[in-house]
């Protein structure tokens, strides 16, 4: 199917209602002229929008994406989706809320064209924002239900995954199963093909990239079974896609039974030219005798490898104590001409993985103060010195709910607040860009 149109802001007017009267006068007979009707009232003009903090100027962004609760009839309940714009002149940071209220939460916003391109969850709706007129607007790309519990789009990506010289997007869903790529029309619209639809099936995340070297770019997943009530490890894997013959070809690089990744990166690590596949596999956590979760495995960060055919799994990097890591970012954050991993655990901090040979990475605490279920990470230069930072939301239970960000100064780690993140929200992505 192919979906395109614009959402804008809708403008109600109201226009009252002119009563008209006729009297009579003693007892004449004869009926009164009525006064002419008066011509209606204008129409108000739409307001304004209000000034924007920081000016029109386009500025270094970064872009929260969050789900909101609030209280109806007493309860906690979803509220809008939520993205907050904090852009930067260098010396303060600008705060721009932009609110959907069709979806309850976008799962990631990224500069995309000359605008943003968000998922969301109920509704599952891919949109394109742009700034019109001061506001910002959105064209529909894509919306779908897929008639489960969930209709959300997880997360998604943008490359040329089918060799045709154009930029496809691809798309992770919950809780169906479904994989989506979409290919753009010649008329601006999209069309999407969907793929391996399975009942309870959570797809976290996607990577591009091309992991076998071959010059074409192939597309991994990560399928999972539903989360568990009772807090143990539910099982999962990894999948990989390739365009072929027309088709897109699925085949499964691992499946786990004792546990399953949420995050993935594909990046090359090592330098060689050539894109690595890792996956941060959440700890193996069972029921104990008091029937309470207990942690009988840590969080791994694991490399795989094809030999003779087959992928073959080895450990990078370990979490100690850890139970899951949801964010996995290559960048080189110290400047010593290696790219480290930043990982961001649930529990045990922020951590900078650095290389130390053999394909193995030492993980070293950048924050053990920063936190939380998500803990969205993302690396970016929005100061423009030149060399990336890093941002983290922390909302690490019993711990300060804070956007910070993270600067290497050739010998430690220094930390600047950029915002605090209000009580009941969940942060579920950072990105950066221009805005």
């Amino acid at each position: 199917m192919a979906f395109s149109w614009w959402k804008g802001a809708a403008v109600v007017a109201g226009v009252g209602a002119v009563a008209l009267f006729s009297s009579c006068s003693g007892s004449s007979s004869t009926t009164p002229v009525p006064d002419p009707t008066p011509a209606p009232a204008p129409t108000p003009e739409p307001p304004a929008p209000a000034a924007r903090a920081g000016g029109e100027a386009p500025l270094p962004t970064l872009v929260m994406v969050q789900s909101q609760f609030v209280k109806r009839g007493g309860k906690k309940k979803p509220g809008a989706a939520k993205m907050t714009l904090l852009r930067t002149d260098g010396k303060q940071w600008f705060t721009e809320v932009v609110e959907d209220p069709q979806s309850n939460v976008f799962h990631k916003a990224m500069p995309w064209r000359d605008g943003i391109l968000t998922i969301g969850a109920m509704a599952a709706v891919v949109e394109h924002w742009k700034r019109v007129d001061g506001e910002w607007k959105a064209t529909k790309i894509y919306e779908k239900s897929w008639g489960g519990q969930f209709d959300r789009f997880r997360d998604v990506e943008v490359g040329d995954v089918d060799g045709d010289g154009k930029e496809e997007m691809v798309l992770a869903t919950h809780d169906m199963g479904v994989v989506a790529v979409g290919d753009e029309n010649a008329d601006g619209t999209w069309t999407f093909q969907e793929f391996d639809q399975t009942p309870d099936t959570f797809v976290h995340e996607v990577e591009i990239g091309d992991v076998d070297g071959d010059g074409k770019k192939e597309f991994y997943v990560t399928p999972s079974e539903r989360n568990k009530a009772s807090g143990a490890s539910q099982p999962g894997g990894v999948a990989r896609y390739d365009f072929k013959d027309g088709k897109y070809v699925r085949t499964m690089v691992v499946q786990w039974e004792e546990s399953h990744a949420k995050e993935i990166l594909v990046a090359d690590m090592d330098g060689d030219g050539k894109d690595e596949l890792y996956a941060a596999k959440e700890g193996h956590v069972v029921k104990n005798a008091e029937g309470k979760p207990e942690l009988k495995d840590p969080a791994k960060i694991v490399r795989f490898d094809q030999k003779g055919g087959k992928w073959v799994e080895s450990v990078a990097a370990t979490l100690a104590d850890e139970k899951q890591c949801r964010f996995l970012v290559a960048s080189d954050v110290d400047g010593d001409g290696q790219k480290e991993m930043i990982a961001a655990g649930m529990d045990t901090g922020l951590w900078s993985l650095e290389p130390k040979g053999g394909n193995t990475f030492e993980p070293k605490l950048i924050e053990a103060d920063s936190g939380g279920f998500e803990h969205a990470t993302h690396v970016g230069d929005l100061d423009g010195d030149g060399k990336p930072e890093v941002y983290a939301a922390s909302e690490k239970t019993g711990g300060t709910r804070m956007l910070r960000k993270y600067t290497w100064d050739g010998a430690a780690w220094k930390r600047e607040d950029v915002a605090p993140i209000e009580p009941d929200h969940i942060t579920w992505n950072l990105q950066s860009g221009t805005f």
